[in-house]
């Protein structure tokens, strides 16, 4: 990603955590920043009850099927079409439940996908989805397929909005949002949004905590190993 002041964003391959490569400078991820949120109680109990291993498979098969789901959603975002043959039943309820949401909401899309990067804070992560509603008002949302909706994802959201805000001072965040695919009520999701006086003056501080508590545990310069690996093996 290049913005028009020539500053280039790309992810880096690391094993541990998401970092990006703001130009010579490497920021950590939003997400990996939010590692030193708090565990909740339910979370430890259920990983205490199912085992340490099994409950890291479970984690990683939901992070599996989670991927995929947002991989079809920018297909779809796109204006391509998916098919059912592709998907378990699961994440094809779930993109099911997406195009309701989508018929419902009519957003404008304005950026899908899109990394952001904070100067200030020294931070990058990647947005889901920039649109516009029928309002005409500009929303950052994040997409989840996770069964619950976790005090930190606002969090996530206000970081994204900041750094959006950061590179395009013009273009101001009127809500952020969650939308969480395969909710257990009619609809199957959840659309929880916030406006700018709870993501600015009450998620955003919190998150900048958090940081300071990541900034503790790995310093503020911690940098992991980058591996850069050839695109083919052969013996």
């Amino acid at each position: 990603f290049m913005t028009k002041h020539l500053i280039t964003i790309h992810p880096l391959p690391t094993l541990t955590g998401h970092y990006y490569r703001v130009n010579n400078k490497i920021y950590p991820s939003v997400t990996t920043i939010l590692t030193s949120y708090p565990q909740s109680a339910h979370l430890t109990q259920w990983i205490a009850e199912t085992g340490w291993h099994e409950s890291q498979k479970i984690k990683s098969e939901a992070g599996e099927k989670g991927t995929a789901v947002h991989k079809a959603i920018g297909t779809l975002l796109g204006g391509n079409k998916i098919y059912k043959e592709h998907y378990g039943l699961e994440e094809w309820w779930k993109l099911n439940v997406f195009k309701n949401w989508y018929e419902e909401e009519q957003p404008k899309v304005i950026a899908l996908e899109k990394f952001v990067f904070s100067k200030k804070y020294k931070y990058a992560g990647t947005v889901d989805l920039i649109y516009k509603n029928k309002l005409n008002e500009l929303l950052l949302i994040d997409f989840k397929t996770s069964k619950s909706i976790y005090d930190h994802f606002c969090l996530q959201v206000s970081a994204y909005a900041k750094a959006y805000e950061e590179m395009y001072p013009k273009q101001k965040i009127f809500q952020t949002g969650i939308l969480q695919l395969g909710a257990k009520n009619a609809e199957g999701y959840r659309f929880i949004k916030y406006d700018a006086l709870e993501w600015l003056k009450e998620h955003f501080p919190a998150f900048l905590s958090v940081k300071e508590t990541y900034e503790y545990q790995y310093g503020k310069d911690y940098t992991p190993p980058i591996y850069e690996l050839p695109e083919e093996l052969k013996l």
